[in-house]
């Protein structure tokens, strides 16, 4: 196989930022939340359209009941924005957003756990658009909230530490993005248990900061538990799986292990056929 011309399997971004895991709101209660807990079920399961509709509807509704600044119209900004985020519509999200920080800033202060949610997303936004400048202090803004009002231990702290860790580990920055990471790991193994869906992302993620440093043997047993968790708690046929069993082939690739990505590639191709999802083929270059 000439090494110029060598062809990778790439099935989606390898760097999960935790806006793929964005939160709503948490000033919102009974009715209010529950709606919103509709909306991102709907978000969730990639169905966008009824979701849009949910969430302009409850924007409306509680604009309408307690005006343009209240704690849930903040809310309620924040779901409809995370959408036209998800469908990649990035110029309605960002005005939504800032709004939403803006009547928070108003009604309870950015220093208010409320907050950060939010900030989250915008600093996410502006990650996806790489903004980092602009990123960078929204994501550090939230982390020191959340450390602050919710303690050294808590899931959504580690939500932060990994946010703004994948910020660094865009730019290259390897050794600011490792300490955060190996952090928000320890939260995640001990709030939820070492089988867990976020552990399978945050051993992802380290083992891809040791891999684009040519660090291959600790990054292989990191990969290979993530494949494994993600396997066994979301089944075979997850996109997650096809990510974990893509970053493995490359592993493999980089270090001219054939067969180990022949392997992969048979994975790959089951999990895109249950999806019935393409799977992109890409030369690397050398």
């Amino acid at each position: 196989m000439n090494i110029r011309n060598r062809v990778i399997l790439l099935a989606a971004l390898t760097l999960l930022a935790s806006t793929n895991l964005s939160a709503p709101s948490s000033a919102q209660k009974g009715e209010t939340a529950a709606l919103s807990a509709k909306i991102n079920e709907l978000s969730r399961a990639g169905k966008y359209s009824e979701a849009l509709s949910l969430a302009q509807g409850q924007l409306q509704m509680l604009e309408k009941k307690y005006g343009p600044v209240n704690r849930d119209v903040a809310g309620a900004l924040n779901n409809l924005a995370e959408i036209y985020g998800h469908q990649g519509n990035d110029v309605e999200a960002e005005p939504l957003l800032k709004r939403a920080i803006a009547i928070l800033d108003k009604a309870v202060g950015l220093d208010s756990s409320e907050a950060a949610p939010e900030l989250n997303n915008l600093a996410a936004l502006y990650q996806r658009q790489e903004r980092y400048a602009e990123a960078e202090p929204l994501f550090k803004r939230a982390l020191a909230i959340r450390e602050k009002a919710l303690g050294r231990d808590h899931p959504d702290l580690g939500q932060s530490l990994n946010n703004l860790a994948t910020l660094y580990e865009k730019q290259g920055r390897h050794g600011d993005s490792e300490p955060l990471f190996k952090r928000a790991l320890a939260i995640y193994e001990k709030a939820a248990g070492p089988q867990h869906p976020a552990v399978a992302t945050l051993l992802n993620n380290l083992g891809q900061v040791d891999k684009v440093q040519s660090r291959y043997a600790e990054a292989e047993p990191l990969i290979k538990r993530s494949l494994t968790i993600r396997e066994k708690v979301l089944g075979p046929d997850h996109p997650d799986v096809a990510r974990s069993l893509n970053n493995l082939a490359d592993l493999y690739e980089r270090q001219a292990r054939y067969a180990g990505p022949c392997r992969c590639i048979s994975g790959l191709w089951r999990s895109a056929n249950a999806r019935s999802a393409p799977i992109i083929l890409i030369r690397r270059h050398r």
